[in-house]
């Protein structure tokens, strides 16, 4: 598993993300999604609906180079679309995550 799969990890383990796009939206329609993450292999309906919530409440999103099943490995679940980060300290242990291996590649 590589550093950014860890950091998600982790993150589930403190119970901080929000999984699964219902979720998702109302961790972002309440201002706790420090970072989205929407897997590469999702539908297009989903990756509009996140991405629009997204804009318009002024979160942070991405979409990473995992499929479904890799980010819900990572934590815990068969499959995740999408993983919100809830917690300001684990958003800044995933983006540190994000600089390392995009230095290493």
């Amino acid at each position: 598993m590589d550093k950014i799969l860890s950091a998600l990890s982790l993150c589930r383990k403190a119970g901080k993300v929000a999984l699964g796009a219902e979720q998702v939206v109302t961790a972002i329609r309440a201002k706790k999604a420090r970072v989205v993450l929407i897997a590469s292999d999702v539908s297009a309906n989903t990756l509009k609906t996140i991405t629009d919530k997204a804009v318009f409440y002024g979160a942070d999103y991405e979409t990473v180079k995992y499929t479904q099943m890799e980010l819900g490995r990572a934590v815990g679940i068969s499959h995740c679309a999408t993983v919100a980060i809830c917690d300001d300290n684990l958003a800044k242990l995933y983006k540190t995550a994000k600089l390392k291996t995009s230095e290493v590649n």
